[in-house]
């Protein structure tokens, strides 16, 4: 009982506003010095189809709340990550396949701000755009405009298939077409919420890196994308992006669904979206050790060739931001061994536009052997250290705000030096642990 008295508290301090934008009327929630617009549908989707961008309307929408998460397997509690990241249910959502959405933090009176994208982690079968490291204000207190996106997961996000094959033969990359939606959307909305739409910046993490690295590989990508942040997912030959072409991922998913016992479209269609991708799951322990079962697949249309390939002779020429944590993915040798350090590294090689590597090695106070583990820089970059259960002092502030602020200088000018913080040479690793 207590527990609803406070929530129908927190409802009636809460302070709305009402946005006038190209899309509708949107009541957001009016924050100390910005303004934060949850779950405004950008799209919606049938089962295994491309997204339908969402046509502006006359009603008031209610972007006071975040929107639905896309379905996923549930946390293990007792898990590492689960303790990490999905510790506070307060941002959790419902998981319903109507989940094309985002979240927009804007600065109080805005006007032609840049605008950041973020695309969230999560192996490309977990994760949302409310996740409780992920916050704009510490951007919006910068002048920039945080947009943080939901795109479909998993079986649902990635299954290539002849049973579901569009006219053209093609299946699988739903999730990084969401993604494309979803910047479209942006482009053609952001300015009635104070933004730059010619001046937008990717940003992503894991998953979401892999994502960034797609879509700027892609001819489908915007030329409104002015520059890209990578963290712990991009690079050259980084150990994460599969390269693998439709015709072979059609093959492992042909034998994901007979051990899932499924041999029609009709079966894929009407089967309830918790229990095909619970049936998918027990396949993918079996199956999907340390590569990636769910996952963007080269089709020759949205992707045309392997990420190295595309690199040397034709990734998108903006500003890359491009690093990772110095144990990614539990790596325990030196770091000079790890594929996706040097991924990064030789990324800054190949790439001719400027960029700037990152290391992140700043290690826990109550560090249990994991080290500068996979994601942990998310809590510094976003600066939302207060939301995490581990011990901090002074240095892991300072740090966070620092590399906030190399972030924010980089989204705004496509170089993160500046605001007196220590140089940051491009082309050369900057260390960040204190």
């Amino acid at each position: 009982m207590q527990n609803h008295i406070r929530i129908i508290e927190r409802m009636l301090l809460m302070k709305t506003i009402i946005n006038d934008t190209s899309y509708c009327k949107v009541k957001g929630i009016q924050c100390d010095g910005y303004q934060l617009f949850k779950g405004i549908r950008y799209a919606k989707a049938k089962r295994f189809e491309k997204p339908k961008m969402v046509l502006s309307t006359d009603e008031i929408y209610n972007a006071t709340k975040f929107g639905y998460t896309c379905p996923q397997p549930p946390q293990v509690n007792t898990s590492f990550y689960a303790h990490e990241f999905w510790s506070d249910k307060k941002y959790l959502t419902t998981n319903n396949e109507d989940c094309l959405c985002l979240n927009i933090w804007k600065p109080d009176n805005a006007e032609n701000l840049p605008v950041a994208i973020w695309i969230h982690g999560g192996y490309f079968k977990t994760g949302c755009n409310s996740k409780m490291e992920v916050d704009g204000q510490h951007f919006a207190d910068k002048g920039i405009i945080l947009v943080s996106i939901n795109y479909r997961v998993g079986i649902l996000g990635f299954l290539c298939s002849d049973l579901i094959s569009d006219e053209n033969g093609l299946s699988g990359n739903y999730g990084i077409f969401d993604q494309l939606c979803a910047i479209d959307w942006i482009h053609k909305h952001i300015k009635s919420f104070g933004g730059n739409p010619d001046d937008i910046t990717l940003m992503g993490q894991s998953a979401g890196a892999m994502s960034v690295q797609t879509l700027v590989s892609s001819p489908l990508l915007q030329n409104c994308i002015k520059k890209a942040i990578m963290q712990s997912g991009g690079g050259y030959n980084n150990g994460f992006n599969r390269n693998i072409r439709l015709e072979e991922l059609k093959e492992i998913h042909k034998d994901v669904l007979t051990q899932m016992g499924i041999q029609s479209r009709e079966e894929l269609m009407s089967m309830d979206a918790m229990e095909l991708l619970l049936k998918a799951e027990k396949v993918n322990v079996k199956m999907d050790k340390l590569l990636l079962l769910f996952c963007p697949v080269i089709d020759g249309y949205l992707l045309k060739d392997t990420y190295e390939n595309i690199i040397k002779n034709g990734i998108k020429q903006i500003p890359y931001l491009v690093g990772c944590t110095k144990n990614d993915m539990f790596v325990k040798g030196s770091i000079e061994e790890s594929p996706i350090y040097k991924g990064c590294t030789d990324f800054a090689k190949y790439v001719e536009s400027p960029v700037y590597p990152y290391l992140f090695s700043r290690v826990p106070l109550d560090d249990t052997g994991e080290g500068a583990f996979h994601c942990c820089d998310l809590w510094y970059s976003f600066y939302t250290l207060d939301r995490n259960w581990r011990k901090k002092d002074k240095t892991d502030y300072e740090l966070a705000y620092k590399t906030n602020l190399y972030w924010a200088n980089f989204i705004k000018t496509g170089n993160p030096n500046g605001n007196g913080l220590p140089t940051w040479n491009e082309g050369e690793i900057m260390e960040l642990k204190d």
